[in-house]
């Protein structure tokens, strides 16, 4: 079976490219997160809260929010 150029590189690419969605992003040494909520507290199920803050330690912030 002959295969052109094309179909031997394109394996390797393809599970380069697989491979690199598989990597972490990079984090900054000593980065800060920092968060706070507008208006006042006393939300109810469903209601709207807006956040604010930053992150310098990170690409993506995940807030896990519990409640009593």
């Amino acid at each position: 079976m002959h295969f052109s150029k094309i179909q031997r590189i394109f394996l390797p690419v393809f599970i380069l490219i697989v491979l690199s969605w598989g990597i972490a992003p990079a984090c900054a040494d000593n980065g800060i997160v920092s968060i706070t909520f507008r208006g006042d507290a006393g939300y109810n199920i469903g209601d709207t809260i807006a956040f604010d803050g930053w992150n310098t330690a990170g690409n993506m912030t995940v807030i896990k929010i519990n409640g009593t």
